[in-house]
This record gives C-alpha cells, sequence and structure tokens, in this order.
C-alpha cells in the first residue's frame, strides 16, 4: 500500500488540504499473515456451501497477494437451457462501477486534466448556480448535498437532458457541509470525464481496462447473451438493467456495468498493482475523504469506502444492488486478501457472501 506521506503530498499537489478534507490516521498496521491454502480452504467452503444452501446463486473469488487461491459458483445463468452459472458469466455490478468512475477521475487529476476543485460550470456554461460551483471533489464524495437521482435508470435520456433536470431540483444541503448518496455526482462525473478526453465513456474505460489487458467490463461493447445471466421469467440482463440494449444516462458511472466475476477480480488486482492507473492516482482515489456516519466508522474516497480494523488493518470496498443482482468487492490492503461476489438474487446478498468468507478466512468476525 502506498506511502501515507506520500499520498497527502499528492492531494497537495492537486490543491486539497487533508486537514481540510478530514483526512483520519490510518491505524497501526497489523502483522500481515498468509494463511495456508490447505487450512483455510474447508472453513471457505463449508461457509460457501452454507449461503448456497440458503439461496445463494452466483460466482466467488478470492485472492491472496495478488494470486486467485479459491473460487465458488452456483446456481444457474440460463434456467430455460439449463446452462450453469461460470467464473465467466456476466453479472449487473451495479455501483460498484462507481470505483471506475472514481478511478478514472483520479488519474485525471493525478495527470492534471481535472483538479478535485474542477466545478462543474467549469465544464458545462449551461449550469446555473449553485449547481455551477459543485466540485468534482464533493460529487465524488457524496458531499455535493444532490439528490440521488433525476430517473428511472431504463429512461432513455441526453446528457444535456440530465443536467437540466439536475438544474430543476434543490440541494439536500450546503455543499461540503453534508453527506448523501448520490447516483447522480457519478452519472455527473462520467459527464465531465466524457467533456474532457473526447471519448465516451465507455471508450475511455475501455482503453484504461487495456492497459492492463482486460477487456470484459463496459456496457453494450462487452455484452454477451450467450454469456450473460437470464432469468427463469425469460427476461435478460439488459432487459432487468437497463431497458433495452444499451446503459441510459440514469446508469452510466454510477451503475450498470457488466463483468464476470473474473473480469472484476482482474481489474481489482490491476488497480492495486498500478497495472492500470499510476500509484499517485491510487493514491489520490483511496484516502478517506467524506465520514460517512457521525462517529466517522468509515469514510468515502473516490468511488470507494475506507475503514480501518484495529485486528486486519485498512480495508476498502464497495458494493452495490440493482433490481435482482447484487455485488460486492473487497480488499483488506494491510492483509493482501480481495474477495469479489456477484449474485443475481436478494435471498443470499453478495455482501453476506463477502462477510462470511471474510470470517472464514481470518476466523474471526
Amino acid at each position: 500500500m502506498m506511502n501515507k506521506h506520500i499520498a497527502l503530498s499528492l492531494l497537495a499537489l492537486v490543491g486539497l488540504a487533508p486537514v481540510a478534507l478530514g483526512v483520519q490516521p490510518a491505524s497501526a498496521t497489523p502483522t500481515h499473515t498468509t494463511l495456508r491454502f490447505d487450512a483455510v480452504q474447508p472453513r471457505l467452503q463449508a461457509q460457501f456451501d452454507a449461503l448456497v444452501e440458503a439461496g445463494f446463486t452466483g460466482a466467488v473469488l478470492l485472492a491472496q497477494d495478488g494470486d486467485i487461491i479459491w473460487s465458488g459458483v452456483a446456481g444457474l445463468s440460463d434456467p430455460a437451457r439449463a446452462r450453469a452459472i461460470d467464473l465467466e458469466t456476466q453479472f449487473d455490478i451495479a455501483s460498484v462501477t462507481k470505483s471506475l468512475t472514481g478511478m478514472m477521475a483520479a488519474d485525471l487529476m493525478a495527470h492534471g486534466v481535472l483538479s478535485p476543485l474542477t466545478r462543474l460550470g467549469d465544464v458545462f456554461a449551461d449550469a446555473p448556480e449553485p449547481f455551477a460551483s459543485l466540485t468534482l471533489h464533493q460529487m465524488l464524495t457524496h458531499s455535493a448535498g444532490l439528490v440521488d437521482v433525476v430517473g428511472e435508470d431504463a429512461e432513455a435520456l441526453s446528457p444535456a437532458e440530465q443536467r437540466a433536470r439536475l438544474y430543476q431540483t434543490e440541494l439536500m444541503f450546503a455543499p461540503g457541509e453534508g453527506y448523501r448518496y448520490s447516483n447522480l455526482g457519478y452519472s455527473l462525473t462520467a459527464q465531465i470525464l466524457e467533456a474532457v478526453s473526447g471519448q465516451s465513456y465507455e471508450a475511455l474505460l475501455e482503453d484504461y481496462l487495456a492497459r492492463a489487458g482486460l477487456d470484459g467490463i463496459g456496457y453494450g461493447s462487452v455484452y454477451d447473451p450467450e454469456r450473460a445471466i437470464r432469468f427463469e421469467d425469460g427476461a435478460s440482463l439488459s432487459d432487468v438493467s437497463w431497458g433495452g440494449p444499451d446503459a441510459g444516462w440514469n446508469l452510466i458511472g454510477d451503475g450498470g456495468l457488466v463483468a464476470s466475476v473474473q473480469d472484476l477480480m482482474g481489474w481489482a488486482l490491476a488497480y492495486q498493482s498500478a497495472a492500470i492507473v499510476s500509484a499517485d492516482a491510487y493514491a489520490i482515489a483511496h484516502q478517506p475523504y467524506q465520514a460517512e456516519d457521525p462517529e466517522g466508522r468509515s469514510h468515502y474516497g473516490y468511488g470507494l469506502v475506507v475503514e480501518d480494523s484495529p485486528t486486519l488493518g485498512r480495508i476498502y470496498w464497495h458494493n452495490g444492488g440493482a433490481r435482482r443482482f447484487s455485488s460486492h468487492w473487497r480488499t483488506y490492503a494491510d492483509q493482501g486478501v480481495t474477495l469479489v461476489a456477484l449474485t443475481n438474487q436478494w435471498d443470499v446478498s453478495a455482501d453476506q457472501m463477502v462477510f462470511r468468507l471474510s470470517d472464514a478466512y481470518f476466523s474471526q468476525p
């Protein structure tokens, strides 16, 4: 993990004072312990089997020190054809999409293309006050005071139409003075990424992933009906998640990306190893900027949550839920462990699977 002093220096370079952002000191780093696979595998399998018995369907991967050491799959990806879910089955990763949006925004900050203090009005001349003064940092950390959404996911909406609806709303609080999770903040970030890069969000993401030899995460460009989840009622992933052949602007940047568990784990490990973006960009994204609760038990960075455990150390994660899908990635940075779970049902969520497997791996709740 990046040295904290280096990370704070990077923040100063891009124009943010760490103290003003509420960056908290990390807890003392616990001892890193690499567990023997033959010791941990039975515990993982027992917990996985118990949750499958309770109704889990989906796919799970666990990596230790950069290597995938365990996997689990259960259920059907196409009930009508009795096709089983496997590690290449495509799911809607829902709000985990924000993690990839935050990654790209942090990288453009590291290269000076954007600043945390870039305002919506700097990019879009149509923005009236108070929206024009909203900063990219506020949108990325859910501290802009924005409403959650301005329409349904399946609605066909242009970026300009989405902004026009935004301008008809009222801010929920003074920017920078609260926390309220907002999908809209990440849609607007995606619009900014498109404007400054001259590429569509999906094409930009494709270029970033290609740096690490990855090509399986996207919207319509990667969607494969032969690999994507279908449901018992015959509905396809695109029907359920997008309401049509591709995602609209109430989803782009904040949700609805398609990936297999293998694709998403590949992204998580490549991100950590600086194979997609630099260590500088990684450090910018992974700071605990915005407290999510009054007690400060967790903080939001750029597209991810930052927590500190007294026994396990620094933890980064994000989850998501959309209609019939749930998702969760979680990295125990000081322990070198990453888990990814994707599901196509809500009886046993991806959150439950990740928590139970974490308990099993570390032999503690």
